[in-house]
């Protein structure tokens, strides 16, 4: 995926040519046949992106709208058995210069029938994910220099095996992450500013480890959470943990006030380089 056009300012400040402002907007939609999954994969560089539960009875609906006319949703769509496949991506002849960011907007729908795996691979992007009511069977989020928010607002009916969140020079905030009802969470921080509230409803035991370099992370769970966290204190790493709502077992070892193994668990393993993580208890 091409990122850099040099040759829009050429034309800009040499030709004299005058650049159309006006927006070209675009609607797709699929009736839902007898698929009985959705994989979703998509390719995306630049500008404002949402995804959301589809009001309307549709497989999917894609809505995009851009100042220019060559920056499109290039979509493509194919079954294998009863398992559909979406993939969206930039037009591999189109360049995307730095100029072009919040100049498109893709907004995505999606059917809350059927399990979905989503595999996301985002630029530089002003993102919101409102997973609330989907069925998410999987969940691949990488950004680069982006602003994000993602929600689970109500308990997932499907279980996610691996959750995993991949984020750059970024600034995020992920909330209701119990209510995603992953096993297992990966989450891998730069340089940015993120949030991870672990509120929600927790089913199963679940595993999540997280990872930050030179960031900055706040972890927040519930105050009656079943919580085991396990630290890298490293002599580089600042690890900030409640000591009026966890106690520590061992050097590197914590447990919430009123641990039960006999209760799902909630386990964290965080790791900071030169970053520093914050581990608070909400209500």
């Amino acid at each position: 995926m091409k990122l850099v056009k040099t040759g829009l300012l050429v034309s800009i400040f040499f030709s004299g040519s005058v650049i159309n402002l006006a927006s070209q907007s675009n609607i797709e939609s699929r009736n839902r046949e007898d698929e009985k999954e959705l994989k979703v994969k998509v390719e995306y560089a630049a500008g404002d992106f949402s995804v959301r539960k589809a009001q309307e009875d549709k497989l999917y609906i894609i809505r995009s709208e851009s100042q220019k006319t060559s920056i499109a949703p290039k979509v493509s769509y194919y079954k294998s058995g009863s398992s559909g496949f979406l993939n969206l991506e930039m037009d591999q002849n189109t360049s995307v210069d730095v100029f072009d960011f919040g100049k498109q907007n893709w907004s995505l729908e999606f059917s809350d029938k059927i399990p979905m795996s989503y595999n996301f691979e985002l630029g530089a992007c002003n993102g919101e994910f409102d997973f609330t009511d989907l069925r998410v069977k999987d969940l691949t989020l990488s950004m680069g220099a982006s602003k994000a928010n993602v929600y689970f607002r109500a308990p997932n009916r499907d279980q996610i095996y691996l959750m995993k969140i991949e984020a750059g020079a970024s600034k995020m905030m992920m909330s209701g992450l119990c209510n995603a009802n992953f096993e297992k969470m990966e989450f891998e921080g730069g340089v940015g500013s993120y949030i991870l509230d672990f509120s929600g409803e927790l089913k199963r035991d679940a595993r999540a480890n997280i990872t930050v370099g030179l960031g900055k992370v706040i972890i927040k769970v519930s105050r009656n959470a079943n919580v085991k966290i396990r630290t890298d204190e490293s002599f580089f790493s600042t690890c900030s943990i409640s000591e009026a709502d966890f106690d520590k077992k061992q050097d590197g070892l914590y447990l919430s006030r009123n641990f039960s193994s006999e209760m799902p668990v909630l386990d964290l393993r965080v790791e900071a380089g030169l970053g520093k993580v914050s581990i608070v208890s909400t209500e």
